[in-house]
């Protein structure tokens, strides 16, 4: 009866955690959200071709019709835009509190 009881209430505590990490998972995405509204609608593009379906650069300067050199700037320019907006964001939420 005893483990019974014991495997119960491993469940609810699984449960529980299971609840923490999905609204920590929903926090991430409304981060990644905001942060890539920062970004044009080309380098969001990118980035979701590059990091979501895993493209090489030449792959996606093929669909894209650019030069390789163009994706790689364009990655890169983007990746910067958004560590900006994260500092920005942070030194914002520093001197709301």
């Amino acid at each position: 009866m005893k483990s019974t009881y014991f495997r119960t209430r491993q469940i609810e505590v699984d449960a529980e955690a299971l609840m923490e990490d999905e609204e920590e998972r929903r926090n991430y995405e409304k981060e990644v959200e905001s942060l890539l509204n920062l970004l044009t609608n080309k380098q969001r593009e990118v980035i979701y071709l590059r990091f979501i379906k895993a493209l090489s650069i030449q792959e996606i300067s093929e669909i894209l019709n650019i030069t390789p050199k163009s994706v790689r700037k364009m990655i890169y320019r983007a990746i910067e835009r958004m560590q900006q907006g994260k500092i920005e964001l942070l030194f914002l939420l520093m001197f709301l509190r």
